[in-house]
């Protein structure tokens, strides 16, 4: 049994820098967002409200109050999200985005099946960097009209100390400006937009 060349253009030197490229940087967005979305979307939400409702006196008066505030987390994580409806354009530039990530896991397979000639899936792995480039430039446009738009509500901080605090809607942290949207720039980063030379 002999193993297969790991290198999927073989004769193509240029196209095979552009799909190594590629494909780092895809990875660094998948991950990047997926950190993004777990780490900060949600649990960046979720778990100040489960540090509030495992205090001794986490302030709801009924069950009215209790769900408000479950219904204001909740609202909060699909606004981090990009799944609110006021936010369709750019959670449909991300979503976009994705389709691309799959697209270029279904060339490299068709590619190493054999399934598409290497002159062909050059263009297409072409297009599709420069498609992905496009679609992050929007994002990071996207990203900083939300940073500018965000709006602040205050939260009782009584479960972390004494005063009220002014946090953001979009990952309830003090002070940032903010800094899930930060995050998401980086994820997003121009300089994913460069061609490996």
């Amino acid at each position: 049994m002999t193993c297969k060349d790991s290198t999927l253009f073989p004769t193509l030197t240029s196209s095979n820098k552009l799909l190594l490229h590629f494909r780092f940087v895809l990875h660094s967005f998948v991950t990047s967002l997926t950190g993004y979305i777990v780490d900060t979307a949600i649990r960046g939400n979720f778990d100040v409200f489960l540090m509030r409702l495992s205090q001794d006196n986490p302030g709801f008066s009924d069950v009215f109050s209790l769900a408000k505030a479950h219904a204001t987390v909740m609202d909060n994580i699909l606004y981090a999200c990009l799944l609110r409806s006021g936010q369709r354009s750019v959670g449909d530039v991300l979503r976009g985005a994705l389709d691309i990530v799959l697209d270029f896991g279904i060339l490299a397979g068709e590619l190493y099946e054999g399934s598409v000639e290497e002159y062909q899936a050059a263009s297409l792995l072409e297009s599709q960097f420069q498609k992905f480039c496009v679609k992050m430039k929007t994002l990071v446009r996207w990203s900083s009209v939300l940073c500018d738009s965000l709006t602040f509500v205050t939260l009782d901080k009584s479960f972390e100390g004494p005063g009220r605090e002014r946090r953001c809607t979009m990952c309830l942290r003090a002070g940032c400006r903010c800094q899930a949207i930060t995050s998401l720039q980086d994820i997003v980063s121009p300089s994913y937009s460069t061609r490996p030379g």
